[in-house]
């Protein structure tokens, strides 16, 4: 291995150690985004996990919403 690519490799194990994954501002429940009517795209994968599973050991990463209906009946 050459030189530059030993501190190439030095630098992006420091810079992942030091700064750490990205957090999701809904990655808590606290902090659950607000979402309405409609589909809405998702991405779970720089999420963390909150806590133990309720129902299913094999849950991962989460990320949180908040809706609130805007009127009576079923949601889908």
């Amino acid at each position: 291995m050459s030189v530059s690519r030993f501190y190439m490799t030095i630098a992006t194990i420091l810079a992942v150690v030091l700064v750490g994954p990205t957090m999701y501002a809904q990655d808590d429940c606290s902090t659950a985004a607000a979402v309405g009517e409609g589909a809405h795209a998702y991405d779970t994968s720089g999420g963390t996990t909150s806590g133990a599973a309720a129902c299913d050991g094999d849950m991962g990463n989460d990320t949180w919403f908040a809706y609130t209906a805007s009127c009576n009946g079923d949601a889908t």
